[in-house]
């Protein structure tokens, strides 16, 4: 007998996830300042780190509006009785736009925050 169709994560096994370009390449400032005394991290490169991550921050916070702006208009477009696919898909690439400069956000601040680092360290956070 057929299966009823279900969404995945509903009792299919999940594929494991996937690896990530820049896996083991790149850290997260939270790595880094959690282990700040194991990394030798000097305060200079602690301020560096802290800096880079309020000047992203400040601008992905200015994105966030953005997004939610793109999100609502999708959502109009999509509740409609007969959705517009044109309109449909001229929205959806506005807002994978506004997500795309997010990640190159998040991205600039990862080799950021890595050439601040030592060798050394980075060499301890492969570990």
């Amino acid at each position: 007998p057929q299966q009823p169709f279900q969404p995945p994560g509903h009792g299919s096994p999940q594929p494991p996830p996937q690896k990530r370009p820049f896996d083991g390449a790149l850290f997260p400032p939270e790595a880094i300042l959690s282990n700040q005394e194991h990394l030798g991290v000097t305060e200079e490169q602690k301020k560096k780190i802290i800096a880079e991550m309020d000047k992203v921050k400040s601008e992905i916070d200015g994105f966030q509006k953005e997004i939610e702006k793109e999100k609502k208009e999708f959502d109009k477009i999509l509740q409609k009785t007969s959705i517009n696919e044109a309109a449909a898909l001229s929205q959806e690439e506005k807002l994978f736009a506004v997500e795309k400069k997010i990640k190159g956000l998040h991205l600039k601040l990862l080799i950021r925050i890595k050439n601040v680092l030592t060798a050394e360290q980075i060499d301890k956070l492969k570990r």
